[in-house]
């Protein structure tokens, strides 16, 4: 597992938000994804690992946005040690790669599962209070095999960029939630959402699970 021109996907520069007429700019934004993260092994009992406390979920809220702005189930945690080990191992070239430096390394982590019809929409992963230092943004995939669910792709917005703010572009590319692969984007600066999932078993064992979290 490494980050390099064969395991990471690197889309986006540098930009100073507008050209010498004053207009806004669009520039592609950052984004890191890195496959194979675990060997198959370790991503298994992963998988096992995010569904073994089903009762411990809840219903998936926002910090600033909407009651209707997402639906899921989330779980607070700590990563089994193979993640952080590997998350650590990877950090220090993501942070190369989206040119963001984390400054505390600390790490917060949630597990999701995204079931039949559950979605959330576009949003930024900055916030206030504990959201206010979140410097990389990074979602972990998991799922059985063959893939039981549709739908669920992360969208990630291309940047439109003023001299005071940023907005989401028009133009986006959509990321599969592909089994043991890792997306990294800056939190601050990245519009996303979930697309819908559908699952026809409607159970959360075949839905879209993934291990969400941002390094501060």
């Amino acid at each position: 597992m490494s980050v390099s021109t064969q395991a990471a996907t690197l889309e986006g520069l540098s930009f100073s938000g507008i050209d010498d007429r004053g207009q806004a700019l669009t520039f592609a934004s950052r984004l890191c994804v890195v496959p194979d993260v675990l060997s198959p092994s370790c991503a298994q009992e992963m998988l096992s690992w995010a569904l073994s406390d089903l009762d411990g979920f809840q219903a998936a809220t926002t910090i600033d946005g909407p009651p209707d702005a997402r639906r899921s189930m989330v779980r607070y945690t700590t990563p089994p040690r193979p993640f952080e080990e590997a998350l650590a191992t990877l950090l220090p070239a993501v942070e190369s790669v989206l040119g963001v430096t984390a400054l505390e390394r600390r790490v917060d982590c949630q597990v999701t599962i995204h079931q039949d019809g559950d979605y959330f929409r576009r949003h930024l992963d900055i916030g206030e209070g504990g959201a206010a230092t979140r410097r990389i943004s990074f979602i972990y995939y998991l799922h059985r095999a063959p893939r039981p669910f549709t739908g669920g792709q992360l969208r990630v917005y291309d940047t439109l960029a003023t001299q005071e703010r940023i907005f989401p572009a028009a133009s986006f590319r959509d990321i599969e939630p592909v089994h043991n692969s890792i997306v990294f984007f800056p939190s601050a600066s990245v519009f996303h959402e979930v697309l819908p999932v559908s699952c026809a078993s409607h159970r959360p064992e075949d839905s879209r699970i993934s291990l969400n979290g941002w390094v501060h």
